[in-house]
């Protein structure tokens, strides 16, 4: 099985160490993973985006720089096409420069691989979005076990299949103005996409996030967005691995019509 990691970077040397910092302080093994990043261009710390990208030694990586300034849309669609087109990627877990991983996320992403198949036979789902691994709000759950499904799509860091970037990423990724009339940002169309596709499919999120977001400032943070954004967010932070397990709906399916 073919697995990677992608990161889109660009010009927050600060951001990306501490991503992968938590990245070597995973408590799964890398052995089976291969590790992406790209730079977007025009930055003026973009020297030493490199020389963080660079430093990474325990995981098989792979540095590809962007010849011009692309913006988010385009860069992180150039590294998922990347991966699932050319490096033939079964699955891939999506990061950006500024999110901060839980010790055990990458366990929980190895135990959705595991468990796809199953989960894709529970009554009353049709299909699974993505595995998202951040969790913003609190929903009156606190197990550190139980993965859930929900309606929403949150793109701080997620899992995708081959299969579910062709369902739902590739078709909505850069094309906003085509299928919503005004350009938007790639998780909200995505998002937006998904929920389009019918009622019955459902993202699977963690009760406890394993991601958190350390971009207070940034391109399109402003650090009262941030905060509002982030009030009452916790994340997984034991270096522990966990006995994981699917714990029901956030929302009850619709009815099959």
């Amino acid at each position: 099985m073919n697995k990677t990691i992608t990161i889109a970077a660009y010009n927050r040397p600060g951001n990306l160490r501490l991503l992968t910092d938590s990245l070597f302080d995973q408590q799964a093994s890398f052995d089976d993973w291969k590790l992406h990043i790209r730079i977007d261009a025009g930055g003026d710390k973009f020297d030493q985006v490199w020389a963080v990208a660079e430093e990474v030694g325990f995981v098989d990586t792979r540095i590809h720089r962007a010849k011009e300034n692309e913006g988010i849309n385009s860069n992180t669609y150039w590294l998922m096409s990347h991966v699932f087109d050319h490096e033939q990627a079964d699955y891939n877990l999506y990061l950006e420069d500024d999110l901060v991983l839980s010790p055990d996320a990458l366990n929980v992403a190895n135990w959705y691989i595991e468990n796809e198949a199953h989960l894709l036979a529970t009554p009353d789902l049709d299909d699974i979005g993505a595995l998202c691994l951040c969790k913003l709000h609190d929903m009156g759950r606190d197990s550190l076990t139980d993965l859930f499904f929900s309606r929403a799509f949150v793109g701080w860091g997620f899992l995708m299949s081959k299969r579910q970037w062709w369902a739902y990423g590739n078709p909505a990724w850069t094309t906003a103005d085509a299928l919503w009339g005004r350009p938007m940002m790639w998780d909200n169309s995505v998002a937006n996409y998904i929920r389009e596709r019918g009622g019955r499919i459902y993202n699977l999120f963690p009760t406890c996030s394993r991601v958190t977001n350390t971009g207070r400032e940034g391109v399109h943070f402003t650090p009262e967005k941030y905060d509002k954004r982030m009030t009452g967010h916790v994340y997984q932070q034991e270096h522990k691995v966990f006995d994981y397990q699917w714990g029901g709906w956030a929302s009850e399916p619709q009815a099959r019509s």
